[in-house]
């Protein structure tokens, strides 16, 4: 397949993943009940005060949104999966966070990639390949207890390699073949994202995230430059918009827990 038919491909099944956890989300209403008993009407004022502290300083209210306990989480990248249908480029990714009942999350992020792209020299085969993590804090934004949208920034590292062989054919003379192999490259970058998530089963969330990456650091060489940087993307870009989609699962803890 060649690549302008794969990227049709992968907008056109971005697009209709785009909005999968806002259909999800649901408005819950709650019904208060007055309840009285005849016999309290007969006690004195200053009783039936007391007594109406006691019960509301007994009642633990829940109002059904997150921020009402700690939660860990853990995921993965579901679009990712897709590339291995692809020889050109194979990717996986998968994290783990926390979020605090005030709804600020730590989330780390690992994964690896490799990209054996077309159009990188003609005569040429090459290769990048190796492993990324991230680190960042997100706010989660209870937009009701089903559904959240998520804003963030994180800090990125990458540690790969690449390879390459090429030759030079002529008519008159032999043909020249050669090659390098690079490693230990490294580079970094920041991401900003912007996220929206929402509970299908119980504690499983589907969701997708959007990033912004701006390139720090990244190792370069002449005359061949490095193309492919493994969590970032090609590295004459300044910056890079990204898309995933993922599956996760919450683990509540602490107070309130019990009731999700």
């Amino acid at each position: 397949m060649r690549p302008r038919s794969r990227y049709i491909f992968s907008l056109l099944f971005l697009m209709g993943f785009l909005t999968f956890p806002l259909v999800y989300g649901q408005e819950v209403d709650q019904d208060q009940q007055e309840i009285t008993d005849p016999m309290i009407e007969d006690l004195p004022d200053s009783i039936v005060s007391e007594l109406e502290m006691a019960t509301l300083d007994s009642i633990d209210i829940d109002d059904g949104s997150p921020r009402s306990y700690n939660r860990f989480e853990i995921g993965f990248d579901y679009l990712k999966l897709l590339t291995f249908l692809f020889p050109e480029e194979t990717k996986m990714e998968a994290g783990l966070g926390f979020i605090s009942k005030y709804n600020v999350g730590i989330n780390i992020e690992v994964g690896y990639g490799e990209k054996i792209p077309d159009d990188f020299y003609k005569n040429a085969d090459y290769k990048a390949y190796g492993y990324y993590a991230r680190a960042g804090l997100s706010y989660y934004y209870p937009f009701n207890p089903t559904t959240n949208f998520i804003i963030g920034v994180k800090y990125a590292m990458s540690q790969y390699q690449d390879e390459a062989t090429f030759s030079i054919l002529s008519s008159l003379w032999d043909d020249y073949e050669d090659g390098f192999a690079r490693e230990d490259l490294e580079a970094s970058w920041v991401e900003l994202i912007l996220a929206s998530e929402a509970a299908k089963w119980g504690n499983l969330y589907f969701g997708f995230t959007f990033r912004l990456r701006f390139l720090i650091q990244a190792d370069n060489f002449d005359p061949f430059e490095v193309y492919f940087i493994p969590g970032y993307g090609r590295t004459f870009d300044t910056f890079v918009p990204a898309l995933n989609l993922y599956i996760k699962y919450v683990i509540p803890f602490g107070k309130g827990a019990e009731r999700k």
